[in-house]
């Protein structure tokens, strides 16, 4: 029996998958396919890289596209990041073929890391990592020409830089909410998820995508509460069953439309930063828009289900977050929201070693912000002063931001306004 050889090729190649995520590829998930970094010559059949190759076409035209016969994935973004990892792979047996040729020839050793380290730079690059990698002054110099005349203009026109929060004062504290990882903090019933819909209903009545991940509450509760909000309708009438339906309609008339960019999605354990990733790149397809928001509600909800066993709860903590700005917040140049509980030692107070768990909810966020009851003001009941407190923000000053807290509306108002 002639002797088996081992191919590094062959081995790390999957026609099977690379047909099985053709299949899958449509005008609804080709953002996934993009956001990995997979292109035509990423794949290893040649007759794939062809139906890969029409695609694009399609996508760039708008076009359908072509059908393939095969079973789909179950996660695009998942089996596209597969089909990029395989290719590094073969590049990386590249690299050993260098080594070993460089080494049984006897080649000038200088040569041979040279060749070895362009493979393996090629291998890292092939997926768009630009870790490490040099970046000229001169290259850089259009993006900042280009973001120097974004701050300028805003300035000009006397708006914020990032998304309009609705609370004029705080947009002029950390100038909007600007791409990064944000976090907000209080103490249960504090008014947090209120203030989390609150942005969302501003960002998406401007048309921008808005998603909020809920794993405290329904997404038909928080689509009953922004109805609500909305049109100052007293949520917990309609909660408990004697609301006025015929106003309740009137506001579902005038609001369907213009919040068709605000979505809810029920937080469960097995979802990954990656599906949620794909949500905002799809909302953002279908609603043509070059930004989103997104919040998480809550953090610690989230990381208790989703990472499970092993090691200590504040790790899973700093895993989820550095998930949600490093493939969420940064590449999708959008702003996410992680709401945050407190400790019970820190509750009502503005200390950031209050933040439950882990301490890479204070280095991680960009703006780090609490939530808190104003001791030195007073509102009529039911309504309640409060503050926001902006104790970190790497776009601007820190402050407080004294508001109202209207618990029947669901609305948090500046001071200054009276209603």
């Amino acid at each position: 029996m002639a002797e088996r050889t081992f191919s590094p090729a062959a081995a790390n190649s999957d026609p099977v998958l690379e047909t099985r995520l053709l299949a899958s590829l449509n005008p609804d998930t080709w953002a996934e396919a993009q956001f990995a970094r997979l292109n035509a010559d990423m794949f290893s059949n040649r007759e794939c890289r062809a139906l890969y190759e029409q695609m694009e076409q399609a996508a760039a035209k708008s076009e359908a596209f072509p059908k393939v016969d095969g079973e789909s994935v179950g996660d695009v973004g998942d089996a596209a990041r597969r089909v990029v990892e395989l290719y590094q792979r073969r590049l990386m047996a590249v690299a050993l073929d260098y080594l070993k040729d460089g080494l049984s020839e006897n080649r000038d050793v200088t040569d041979v890391i040279s060749r070895v380290e362009t493979a393996l730079a090629a291998a890292r690059l092939a997926a768009g990592d630009r870790v490490g990698e040099a970046r000229s002054f001169v290259e850089l110099l259009p993006a900042i020409m280009a973001n120097a005349r974004a701050v300028a203009e805003a300035r000009a026109e006397g708006r914020p830089l990032g998304l309009q929060t609705g609370i004029p004062k705080l947009d002029k504290l950390i100038g909007g909410l600007q791409t990064g990882l944000h976090v907000l903090a209080a103490e249960p019933g504090a008014g947090k998820t209120t203030l989390c819909l609150q942005w969302a209903r501003e960002a998406a009545a401007r048309g921008i995508p808005a998603l909020f991940l809920t794993f405290d509450e329904t997404p038909e509760r928080l689509a009953l509460k922004t109805l609500c909000a909305t049109a100052w309708l007293p949520q917990k009438q309609y909660a408990e069953g004697f609301g006025d339906l015929a106003k309740l309609e009137q506001a579902r008339q005038e609001w369907a439309e213009k919040l068709r960019a605000l979505y809810f999605i029920e937080g469960a354990a097995t979802m990954t930063v990656s599906q949620l990733r794909a949500r905002t790149l799809q909302a953002m397809e279908r609603h043509g828009a070059e930004t989103a928001f997104v919040v998480v509600d809550y953090t610690q909800r989230w990381a208790g289900g989703r990472y499970q066993g092993g090691g200590e709860f504040r790790h899973d903590i700093g895993k989820l977050i550095g998930e949600l700005r490093d493939e969420l917040a940064n590449p999708l140049r959008i702003p996410v929201l992680a709401v945050s509980s407190q400790n019970r030692a820190g509750q009502d107070t503005s200390q950031l070693i209050s933040l439950a768990e882990s301490s890479a909810l204070e280095y991680t966020g960009d703006t780090v912000s609490f939530l808190l009851d104003d001791k030195n003001r007073k509102a009529t009941y039911p309504d309640r002063a409060v503050k926001l407190v902006v104790r970190k923000n790497r776009f601007g000053d820190m402050g407080e931001v004294p508001l109202i807290f209207k618990p029947d509306f669901g609305r948090l108002l500046e001071e200054a306004v009276h209603v």
